[in-house]
């Protein structure tokens, strides 16, 4: 038992030291989250505003661009919104906004936050 048990802390250590790892897991909570949204007894969501499923795209956009891609496939499942691509353009023409040359390499919640810092110090 005791050579089994050291193979399994061998080979979890190993994996901890890769970036595989990390992916693991995130890999095993969306099939686990899957499971269980499919479960006889699924618990019914809370009816979000709108404004709410805007920010968790606006998040999963930010997710992908900055190479969170098991962090942004756990918030779209956690967030029902995985069944809905999130489309940069369908984000801008929401917030009514147009990418110029600079805005179009950062994601768009960024470049939000970017815009009031900026907006907040030219007013000290």
């Amino acid at each position: 038992m005791a050579l089994k048990e050291d193979l399994i802390e061998a080979l979890t250590e190993s994996l901890r030291e890769t970036e595989n790892f990390g992916k693991l897991k995130a890999a095993l909570k969306v099939e686990l989250l899957n499971i269980l949204s499919k479960s006889e007894q699924p618990a019914k969501r809370p009816d979000y505003p709108r404004e709410i499923h805007f920010l968790n795209k606006l998040v999963t956009e930010y997710l992908l661009w900055v190479g969170y891609k098991s962090t942004a496939s756990i918030l779209k499942t956690e967030s029902g919104t995985d069944d809905h691509p999130v489309r940069r353009s369908d984000l801008l023409k929401e917030l009514n906004l147009k990418d110029d040359g600079q805005s179009d390499a950062m994601p768009i919640l960024l470049n939000l936050v970017s815009t009031f810092q900026k907006i907040s110090e030219s007013s000290l």
